[in-house]
């Protein structure tokens, strides 16, 4: 249980001190190899006919309990050196707590599209974390220890249920297609498929399905009653396996005729075919890993009393589960971890002058029986300019409906950064998380052979038209 519960916590404080979510660039139809993660039809009918994603790294994180106060934290604090990194705080008021870090290098992967068929090939390894529905007496029990309950009014019985904590570090190799089955005046549609192979590195989960307290003012009778599963795998190249799959729909209202879908080709140019606009519905990271190697899973109830608490304690603390602090404890030595499902709905307008609009709206699924990361729900709106080797978004984006950030991102031929949280850089807010990635891609525009002059076979040369640029 000390395993489990620490290795879970360090995690987070780790985690906490970077940031990704990568919203800035999910519309570009420059980027098929970063975008088909969100949908994977998103490698059709792009401007881009062969992608390569040479490196990237993106990291993404926001909470509601730890924070650093504005005044310690800041980028131009810190290039006038009046900024100093201080001890995090602890919000703990009355909303439940809750927090997502997403982290991932992705490395070398590639996309090309033939006719109406899109492939892609992603190679990633990842790292979430959640905790989710954490009473404020729980979040003060996890940083301030057993005296800040025993302090609380005496006579008092504080009842909690169904709080989660899940860790997971894992590699994932993805192999995507998707095909553009329907092509006729201006509409065309289309659907893919990704499945992803995974690769668990080490997982950790918390589930409380109830926690009771009893405070009679003497911190001698106070009591703690949990219920509960907790799991943990040590770090492990083969601590487990799994399979996930996303799957994309995409639905086209294009400028052109598309009834002879040729893109790409001499007969269209050799360019792809632009929409006036767009909409598609994915389903992602549906599936699961399986930890089975050092890997253990308990079942307990827990009767804790203020007795059992040595001074300055905290959950870290807890022994293994042979402690006479839990009981009632059933040991298994597998356990599955399932991936943060999520349903992504997105839509792209086309202005014709480079410009493009754009929402999103993506809800992980809520899962209360299980281990395993929820993605927060988010809903964003951006607008950007798109050209061959320049591109700048801008967007604002709600988590869970109640915190509101403005990204930027920026693309220069074959390098894109950008944040989603711009102003967590400048101090004018307390610290609650932040987001930054960037990536490094190799693209082709033409097809071989578009543009260049060919001979028959009565060798007449045979004059292309020339791709034009974008």
């Amino acid at each position: 249980m000390k395993k489990i519960i620490s290795t879970t916590l360090l995690t987070l404080c780790f985690f906490l001190g970077l940031s990704q979510d990568e919203y800035t660039i999910a519309h570009s139809n420059c980027a098929p190899t970063k975008t088909f993660y969100l949908n994977p039809t998103n490698t059709l009918d792009n401007k881009v006919w062969l992608d390569i994603h040479v490196i990237g790294v993106g990291v993404f994180v926001q909470n509601n309990l730890v924070y650093y106060p504005k005044e310690q934290l800041g980028l131009i604090r810190a290039t006038r050196g009046g900024s100093q990194f201080g001890e995090p705080q602890f919000k703990l008021d009355s909303r439940r707590k809750s927090g997502y870090v997403d982290i991932d290098a992705q490395l070398l992967s590639g996309s090309f599209q033939y006719k109406e068929h899109g492939f892609a090939l992603g190679i990633k390894a990842r790292g979430n974390l959640d905790f989710r529905r954490i009473s404020t007496e729980i979040g003060q029990l996890f940083t301030a220890g057993p005296e800040s309950i025993t302090s609380a009014t005496p006579g008092q019985d504080i009842e909690a249920n169904k709080m989660f904590i899940n860790q997971i570090l894992f590699a994932e190799v993805g192999l995507s297609y998707s095909n553009l089955f329907y092509h006729f005046d201006h509409t065309s549609l289309g659907f893919g498929v990704t499945g992803k192979y995974l690769m668990g590195f080490n997982g950790s989960a918390i589930k409380l399905d109830q926690a009771e307290f009893s405070i009679q003012g003497d911190p001698l009778t106070d009591y703690i009653n949990l219920g509960g599963s907790a799991a943990y795998a040590a770090p492990n190249v083969f601590s487990g396996k799994g399979f996930s799959v996303d799957l994309g729909f995409v639905y086209k209202h294009t400028l052109d005729n598309v009834t002879h879908y040729e893109p790409f080709f001499k007969s269209n140019s050799c360019r792809p075919y632009d929409y006036k606009y767009k909409l598609s519905a994915a389903l992602i990271d549906f599936g699961y890993i399986r930890f089975n190697q050092g890997a253990v899973r308990y079942d307990f109830t827990a009767n804790l009393s203020a007795a059992n608490f040595n001074e300055g304690f905290s959950f870290i603390s807890l022994q293994d589960p042979s402690s006479q602090l839990l009981t009632n404890i059933t040991q298994t030595n597998s356990f599955n971890m399932y991936m943060p499902v999520a349903i992504n709905l997105m839509g792209d307008y086309n202005f014709e002058n480079n410009f493009f609009a754009s929402g999103q709206f993506m809800s992980g699924l809520f899962r209360r029986n299980s281990f395993g990361v929820k993605r927060p729900t988010v809903l964003a709106a951006s607008g950007r300019y798109q050209r061959k080797w320049f591109e700048a978004s801008a967007s604002l984006s709600a988590y869970d409906f109640k915190t509101l950030r403005a990204g930027l991102g920026l693309r220069f031929a074959y390098f894109t950064i950008g944040t989603d949280h711009l102003l967590s850089y400048f101090g004018v807010q307390d610290f609650y998380g932040t987001d930054l990635y960037f990536n490094l891609r190799y693209f082709i525009i033409k097809k071989p052979g578009c543009g260049r002059k060919r001979k028959n076979k009565n060798n007449r040369h045979r004059n292309s038209t020339k791709c034009p640029k974008n």
